[in-house]
């Protein structure tokens, strides 16, 4: 299997009040809701950056990234 390493930086603009965002966002049940073709979220490190291993999977094409939370 081919590793690539890859960056790649997305930011997205919530209007909704910072409360109702925050409660949504801890919860890592809802996050196949904004990640489209997720199929497993699990959780690498918690300390002092959260960091998950997500798998997506496209068709027939399977996809595993690092996703690190950087700011709240």
């Amino acid at each position: 299997m081919l590793k690539q390493k890859l960056r790649y930086h997305h930011e997205t603009v919530i209007n909704k009040p910072l409360d109702e965002v925050i409660r949504l966002f801890a919860n890592r049940n809802h996050i196949a809701k904004w990640q489209p073709g997720l199929i497993s979220s699990e959780t690498i490190e918690i300390s002092p950056l959260p960091k998950y291993k997500l798998e997506f999977q496209f068709g027939r094409r399977k996809m595993i990234m690092t996703e690190t939370i950087l700011r709240n």
